[in-house]
């Protein structure tokens, strides 16, 4: 019983990462695209939910 469990819980954690990756790359996706089309990155962290440094970072403009 506790193996099924484990396996259920390791399928169900693995699902969740997953679809975080999936939603992650997809917002990466749009960002990129919506700086290549001249778009402010404050709009663009707007649009995709996530703060401008993280967007700078995707985009690779982050300084260090």
């Amino acid at each position: 019983m506790m193996t099924l469990f484990d396996d259920e819980y390791i399928y169900k954690t693995y699902v969740e990462s997953e679809k975080k990756e999936a939603a992650r790359k997809a917002n990466e996706k749009t960002a990129r695209s919506l700086y290549e089309s001249g778009v402010s990155l404050d709009v663009i962290a707007h649009a995709v939910g996530q703060p401008t440094k993280t967007v700078e970072e995707w985009l690779g403009l982050a300084s260090v």
